[in-house]
Protein backbone atom coordinates (compact mmCIF):
# COMPACT_ATOMS: atom_id res chain seq x y z
CA UNK A 1 0.00 0.00 0.00
CA UNK A 2 3.01 2.47 0.99
CA UNK A 3 4.67 2.02 -2.50
CA UNK A 4 1.47 2.65 -4.12
CA UNK A 5 0.76 5.47 -2.35
CA UNK A 6 4.24 6.88 -3.00
CA UNK A 7 3.98 6.02 -6.52
CA UNK A 8 0.84 7.82 -7.09
CA UNK A 9 1.87 10.94 -4.76
CA UNK A 10 5.36 11.03 -7.59
CA UNK A 11 2.44 10.65 -10.69
CA UNK A 12 0.87 13.53 -9.28
CA UNK A 13 3.89 15.83 -8.49
CA UNK A 14 4.88 14.53 -12.51
CA UNK A 15 1.58 15.62 -13.57
CA UNK A 16 1.56 18.96 -11.74
CA UNK A 17 5.04 19.68 -13.18
CA UNK A 18 3.94 19.03 -16.90
CA UNK A 19 1.23 21.07 -16.14
CA UNK A 20 3.68 23.77 -14.92
CA UNK A 21 2.17 24.46 -11.51
CA UNK A 22 5.08 22.63 -9.63
CA UNK A 23 8.77 23.85 -10.49
CA UNK A 24 12.00 22.37 -10.42
CA UNK A 25 13.88 25.59 -10.64
CA UNK A 26 14.64 26.55 -7.37
CA UNK A 27 13.92 23.31 -4.61
CA UNK A 28 14.53 23.47 -0.65
CA UNK A 29 15.83 20.57 1.60
CA UNK A 30 14.82 19.45 5.41
CA UNK A 31 13.47 17.34 7.78
CA UNK A 32 11.46 17.68 10.69
CA UNK A 33 10.39 15.36 13.59
CA UNK A 34 6.99 13.71 14.25
CA UNK A 35 6.92 13.16 18.22
CA UNK A 36 5.36 9.75 17.91
CA UNK A 37 4.08 7.85 20.42
CA UNK A 38 6.12 6.09 23.41
CA UNK A 39 5.26 2.44 23.08
CA UNK A 40 6.35 2.95 19.14
CA UNK A 41 9.33 0.54 19.81
CA UNK A 42 9.77 1.08 15.73
CA UNK A 43 10.86 5.09 16.62
CA UNK A 44 14.08 6.56 17.85
CA UNK A 45 15.15 9.32 19.86
CA UNK A 46 16.59 12.49 17.95
CA UNK A 47 17.39 16.15 18.81
CA UNK A 48 15.03 18.55 18.11
CA UNK A 49 17.31 21.59 17.28
CA UNK A 50 14.48 24.22 16.95
CA UNK A 51 12.94 23.31 20.64
CA UNK A 52 16.54 22.31 22.24
CA UNK A 53 15.18 18.93 23.31
CA UNK A 54 15.03 15.45 22.45
CA UNK A 55 11.84 14.16 21.25
CA UNK A 56 10.84 10.34 20.67
CA UNK A 57 9.25 9.36 17.09
CA UNK A 58 10.13 10.01 13.26
CA UNK A 59 11.84 11.92 10.90
CA UNK A 60 10.11 13.57 7.48
CA UNK A 61 12.27 14.99 5.60
CA UNK A 62 11.00 16.53 2.07
CA UNK A 63 12.22 18.23 -0.72
CA UNK A 64 10.01 21.02 -1.73
CA UNK A 65 9.30 23.73 -4.57
CA UNK A 66 9.79 27.26 -3.40
CA UNK A 67 7.28 28.80 -5.24
CA UNK A 68 4.60 26.99 -4.30
CA UNK A 69 6.17 25.10 -1.06
CA UNK A 70 4.67 22.07 -2.18
CA UNK A 71 6.40 18.57 -1.67
CA UNK A 72 8.44 17.24 -4.93
CA UNK A 73 9.81 14.39 -2.70
CA UNK A 74 9.29 12.43 0.73
CA UNK A 75 11.34 9.93 2.66
CA UNK A 76 10.79 9.07 6.45
CA UNK A 77 13.36 7.53 9.16
CA UNK A 78 14.05 7.72 12.77
CA UNK A 79 13.63 10.57 14.85
CA UNK A 80 17.62 9.98 15.64
CA UNK A 81 19.01 9.93 11.50
CA UNK A 82 20.60 12.73 10.17
CA UNK A 83 19.03 15.25 7.87
CA UNK A 84 21.85 14.70 5.58
CA UNK A 85 21.12 10.60 4.77
CA UNK A 86 17.98 11.57 3.55
CA UNK A 87 19.44 13.61 0.81
CA UNK A 88 20.54 11.46 -1.86
CA UNK A 89 17.22 9.54 -1.85
CA UNK A 90 15.27 12.91 -1.87
CA UNK A 91 17.38 14.00 -5.00
CA UNK A 92 17.30 10.91 -6.71
CA UNK A 93 13.80 11.31 -6.57
CA UNK A 94 13.22 14.62 -7.92
CA UNK A 95 15.74 14.87 -10.88
CA UNK A 96 14.03 11.34 -11.91
CA UNK A 97 10.84 13.31 -12.91
CA UNK A 98 10.28 13.78 -16.69
CA UNK A 99 11.01 18.01 -17.19
CA UNK A 100 12.63 19.96 -19.46
CA UNK A 101 13.14 22.26 -16.80
CA UNK A 102 17.01 21.41 -14.88
CA UNK A 103 17.15 22.36 -11.67
CA UNK A 104 19.16 25.51 -10.86
CA UNK A 105 19.47 26.04 -7.48
CA UNK A 106 19.11 23.91 -4.55
CA UNK A 107 18.81 25.03 -0.79
CA UNK A 108 19.61 23.82 2.50
CA UNK A 109 20.73 24.09 6.35
CA UNK A 110 24.08 23.59 7.78
CA UNK A 111 23.36 19.93 8.26
CA UNK A 112 23.80 19.33 4.44
CA UNK A 113 26.82 20.99 4.55
CA UNK A 114 29.15 18.47 3.54
CA UNK A 115 31.37 17.82 0.41
CA UNK A 116 29.67 14.75 -0.81
CA UNK A 117 26.69 16.81 -1.49
CA UNK A 118 28.40 19.75 -2.97
CA UNK A 119 29.91 17.55 -5.53
CA UNK A 120 27.05 15.76 -6.54
CA UNK A 121 24.72 19.29 -7.02
CA UNK A 122 28.16 20.84 -8.91
CA UNK A 123 28.35 17.89 -11.26
CA UNK A 124 24.83 18.27 -12.23
CA UNK A 125 25.02 22.04 -12.45
CA UNK A 126 23.21 22.86 -9.71
CA UNK A 127 24.00 25.95 -7.24
CA UNK A 128 23.91 24.62 -3.58
CA UNK A 129 22.60 27.46 -1.53
CA UNK A 130 23.67 25.51 1.91
CA UNK A 131 25.29 27.64 4.67
CA UNK A 132 28.85 26.47 5.86
CA UNK A 133 28.72 23.82 9.12
CA UNK A 134 30.94 25.07 12.12
CA UNK A 135 34.08 26.66 10.96
CA UNK A 136 36.91 28.68 12.86
CA UNK A 137 36.25 31.74 10.71
CA UNK A 138 32.92 32.96 10.25
CA UNK A 139 32.20 32.79 6.68
CA UNK A 140 31.09 35.88 4.68
CA UNK A 141 28.37 35.30 2.07
CA UNK A 142 27.51 37.49 -0.86
CA UNK A 143 24.16 39.06 -1.05
CA UNK A 144 22.82 37.36 -3.73
CA UNK A 145 23.48 34.10 -1.72
CA UNK A 146 21.77 35.56 1.52
CA UNK A 147 18.89 36.70 -0.92
CA UNK A 148 17.98 33.34 -2.54
CA UNK A 149 18.92 31.31 0.86
CA UNK A 150 15.56 33.39 2.73
CA UNK A 151 13.40 31.33 -0.03
CA UNK A 152 14.33 28.37 2.48
CA UNK A 153 12.03 29.33 4.64
CA UNK A 154 9.36 28.13 2.13
CA UNK A 155 9.92 24.16 3.79
CA UNK A 156 9.34 25.36 7.28
CA UNK A 157 6.18 26.92 6.49
CA UNK A 158 5.61 23.61 4.56
CA UNK A 159 6.00 21.67 8.13
CA UNK A 160 4.06 24.52 9.95
CA UNK A 161 1.06 23.55 8.17
CA UNK A 162 1.82 19.87 8.09
CA UNK A 163 1.57 19.85 12.06
CA UNK A 164 -0.69 22.97 12.33
CA UNK A 165 -3.80 21.85 9.65
CA UNK A 166 -2.87 18.48 8.93
CA UNK A 167 -2.41 16.81 12.59
CA UNK A 168 0.95 15.71 12.09
CA UNK A 169 2.46 17.64 15.38
CA UNK A 170 1.73 14.70 17.64
CA UNK A 171 1.65 11.00 16.19
CA UNK A 172 -1.17 8.61 17.24
CA UNK A 173 -0.11 5.76 15.20
CA UNK A 174 2.40 3.46 15.51
CA UNK A 175 5.10 2.03 12.87
CA UNK A 176 6.71 3.96 10.43
CA UNK A 177 4.23 1.88 7.99
CA UNK A 178 1.68 3.63 9.69
CA UNK A 179 3.62 6.88 9.36
CA UNK A 180 4.19 6.63 5.77
CA UNK A 181 1.16 5.68 5.01
CA UNK A 182 -0.73 8.64 6.49
CA UNK A 183 1.85 11.40 5.19
CA UNK A 184 1.71 10.24 1.83
CA UNK A 185 -2.55 10.65 2.35
CA UNK A 186 -1.89 14.20 3.70
CA UNK A 187 0.84 14.85 0.92
CA UNK A 188 -1.25 14.06 -2.39
CA UNK A 189 -4.11 15.86 -0.23
CA UNK A 190 -1.87 18.62 -0.54
CA UNK A 191 -1.17 18.39 -3.64
CA UNK A 192 -4.71 18.43 -4.92
CA UNK A 193 -6.31 20.71 -2.58
CA UNK A 194 -3.36 23.11 -4.16
CA UNK A 195 -4.21 22.75 -7.57
CA UNK A 196 -8.01 22.83 -7.06
CA UNK A 197 -6.99 26.04 -5.41
CA UNK A 198 -5.27 27.59 -8.16
CA UNK A 199 -7.71 26.60 -10.89
CA UNK A 200 -10.81 27.67 -9.30
CA UNK A 201 -8.76 31.03 -8.15
CA UNK A 202 -10.52 31.31 -4.44
CA UNK A 203 -7.06 31.63 -2.38
CA UNK A 204 -3.55 30.78 -2.82
CA UNK A 205 -2.36 27.36 -3.71
CA UNK A 206 -0.14 27.13 -0.80
CA UNK A 207 -3.56 28.06 1.17
CA UNK A 208 -4.42 24.89 3.26
CA UNK A 209 -5.96 27.00 6.28
CA UNK A 210 -8.30 28.60 3.64
CA UNK A 211 -9.49 25.87 1.80
CA UNK A 212 -10.42 24.48 4.81
CA UNK A 213 -12.37 27.60 6.12
CA UNK A 214 -14.28 27.41 2.87
CA UNK A 215 -14.87 23.97 2.01
CA UNK A 216 -14.92 22.16 5.19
Amino acid sequence: MNRYLKNYSNQIVQQLLNKGFLSRHCVAIDGSILEGNPEDKQAGWGWDHINKCYIYGYKIHVIVDTKTELPLALYFTKANVHDSQAFKPLYQQVISYDSRFHIVYLLGDKGYDSSKIRQILLHDEVKPIIKAGKTRIKPQYPLWFLEKYQERISVERFFSRLKKYLDLKQLNIHGITQVKLFSYLISIGMLLIAYLNDQIGCCSPRSIKSFIRRWM
